[in-house]
């Protein structure tokens, strides 16, 4: 399946990157040939070229249990 909507949010979190297989490269930037050259920039982006899928969502809902057990507790003492 698809988890590309999944992925950009765990990737924001920093402490889920041991899901990811990623290095970081020069920037890269498409040229009139419809191919990519190595970018002059001082600006590296990082590649990710692996996502461990049960790594993934796994945290995802360990993250969403914690959130709603919190949320709960949060509404009983009301």
């Amino acid at each position: 399946r698809v988890v590309w909507d999944v992925t950009a949010v765990g990737w924001l979190m920093s402490d889920v990157n041991n899901a990811f297989g990623y290095r970081t490269v020069a920037t890269r930037l498409p040229n009139a040939n419809c191919d990519y050259e190595e970018a002059e920039l001082d600006k590296p982006m990082t590649y990710v070229f692996f996502v461990n899928r049960d790594q993934l969502m796994y945290d995802l809902v360990e993250r969403l249990s914690t959130f709603s057990a919190e949320e709960n507790l949060d509404e009983t003492l009301v």
